[in-house]
């Protein structure tokens, strides 16, 4: 329940927020134009009855101007508060509306220091003439002093409550209003760049200043002095004056300089720090970052560019990984690097060829969602074994895995690679029916051939398709191995081409001298598992009892 007021609170205080935040900068600058003004009291009215006039201009023209500037603020952002609450409760404002709220708040920070500049331009007329037709003479030291402090506490008010309104717009306003940023597409928005606001900044803490006490001795010199007569006002008393003249002028500048300093650097340092992290969340690999773009100066298209580039990589990222699917990490991981062209090189490699034993009769009966999910299981168990080794699988045939070792990255131990991840295919596939079992499911039986020579690597295809792929009779004679664990019920069989330098490293078993089909010279193969392995055909990964070896 306390939700409910908590969120109404929050709309009301933004909803008054700037009118609020004006009046009360405008309310602080008075007080300390008046604790100058004090100082300059005894010199600037004519009589008493013109002082009390003017502080009773004062006080009507301050509630006036408070009351309709307050008004004028509330109209005007009235379109923004619309569309933010139709925005809060997920509906889509109307074209018109969202438009024009974009506006009002991109350009709210001009136009409060417009309508600022208006109410004190038009004190500095309405004031001396008024109290002139009311109670003559008006001193000059009256119009000098009024005109000097209107116009340099005008022109402070007039910054400050630009800075401080930006600051409200780019927290609050601007990041809903845009959520994706982009400000800079919105035709008649207005904003000053960042070296507009760096050369207002300076503008106003360092040479409004100087220029405010150079006036200020010109005045007491050229305007006070000549009117009052100096032998009225002493040495003493002229250095008290200006004493604490000065004192009031530099609590005034240090107070508003200090404000807008403040409001400046809020919002430089708030688009700064989303950029820069942003961007940190980037180099940590964190893609889900965005930078939360609220100004239409050089920051914000910063910004912009900066989420352009985050969702770049998040499609090059998304890319990859569908690409993934397709084709072996490894060859993508080239591809992207550039390190493969149009052509193919001669490499030796071993090869491995893997089938599954008695699918057609296996898939009989079975429903296609349940083929699909159990073969998707098994490639991945499969897949991931050779690339714990660091082979490519180079493409699935059916039910057939086709892997390489060597290429498209050449290794010197690739025959070591090739031994080690057939064996932990083995394992893997008796996990799988491990799992196959427990859920009642029917179990795979798998031939592994393996065999090591020359072949053709590189991109073949169509200009408008390729492929990555191995050519030569490596290839074929690695499929007519496999072919052999059905004949031998050996679960893989390897070639002594592969396992020539590695007798003494793995258990084998030799099966003798074979002419495979396709090939005129002949082969000696192994079987890498042990005789009673062999001859129950198992592939459960069962801890079978020793046979010795033949090494």
């Amino acid at each position: 329940m306390r939700a409910v007021p908590m969120k109404a609170f929050r709309r009301v205080a933004l909803r008054f927020l700037n009118p609020l935040l004006m009046v009360g900068i405008a309310a602080g600058s008075f007080v300390l134009l008046g604790a100058y003004l004090m100082e300059m009291d005894p010199f600037s009215y004519a009589s008493d009855a013109q002082r009390s006039i003017d502080n009773a201009m004062s006080c009507a023209y301050l509630l006036l101007s408070f009351l309709l500037y307050f008004v004028l603020c509330l109209v005007y952002e009235r379109p923004i508060h619309d569309a933010m609450r139709t925005l809060a409760r997920k509906e889509t404002p109307s074209d018109r509306l969202l438009t024009l709220a974009r506006l009002r708040a991109m350009n709210a920070p001009v136009a409060y220091a417009a309508l600022t500049a208006t109410f004190w331009m038009a004190a500095l007329m309405i004031f001396p003439f008024v109290l002139s037709m009311l109670r003559p003479p008006v001193l000059k030291t009256y119009w000098a002093t009024t005109a000097m402090m209107g116009l340099f506490d005008g022109a402070f008010m007039t910054v400050l409550g630009y800075f401080a309104v930006s600051a409200v717009s780019r927290i609050r306003l601007l990041p809903v209003l845009f959520p994706h940023g982009h400000l800079d597409m919105q035709p008649g928005g207005h904003s000053l760049s960042l070296r507009g606001r760096t050369h207002l900044v300076f503008v106003t803490i360092c040479a409004l200043p100087l220029l405010l006490t150079v006036l200020n001795a010109v005045v007491w010199r050229y305007v006070i002095l000549d009117e009052t007569g100096r032998q009225i006002v002493s040495a003493r008393a002229m250095a008290g004056y200006q004493v604490s003249q000065s004192i009031s002028l530099s609590i005034f500048c240090l107070v508003m300089g200090f404000a807008v300093v403040i409001s400046f650097g809020m919002m430089i340092g708030r688009s700064t720090r989303a950029v820069s992290e942003a961007v940190e969340a980037v180099h940590r690999g964190d893609l889900s970052a965005t930078v939360r773009v609220d100004a239409r100066d050089e920051i914000g298209l910063l910004g912009d560019r900066v989420n352009e580039m985050i969702i770049g990589l998040r499609e090059r990222k998304r890319i990859v990984e569908a690409f993934n699917r397709y084709v072996d990490r490894t060859l993508t991981r080239q591809v992207l690097e550039g390190g493969i062209r149009m052509g193919g090189i001669q490499l030796e490699v071993s090869i491995i060829f893997c089938d599954i034993r008695g699918y057609t009769s296996l898939s009989e009966g079975m429903e296609p969602d349940r083929i699909v999910a159990m073969l998707n299981r098994y490639f991945t168990l499969m897949a991931g074994a050779v690339e714990e080794e660091g082979g490519t699988v180079n493409k699935f045939i059916g039910d057939a895995i086709l892997a390489v070792f060597g290429a498209p990255q050449p290794r010197a131990d690739h025959r070591d690679r090739a031994i080690r991840a057939a064996l932990a295919m083995y394992r893997a596939l008796g996990e799988f029916n491990a799992e196959q079992r427990e859920d009642g499911q029917p179990e795979l039986k798998a031939g592994i051939g393996i065999h090591s020579g020359l072949v053709l690597a590189g991109n073949i295809g169509t200009a408008n398709k390729i492929e990555y792929t191995v050519i030569g009779d490596a290839v074929n004679v690695a499929q007519r191995i496999e072919e052999l664990t059905a004949e031998n019920g050996a679960p893989i069989i390897c070639s002594g081409a592969t396992l020539g330098p590695y007798k003494q490293r793995y258990p084998h078993e030799s099966l003798g001298i074979v002419q495979v089909k396709g090939r005129t010279d002949t082969l000696d193969v192994y079987s890498l598992m042990p005789a009673y392995e062999r001859f129950r055909g198992r592939n459960d990964g069962e801890t079978a009892r020793s046979v010795p070896p033949e090494r």
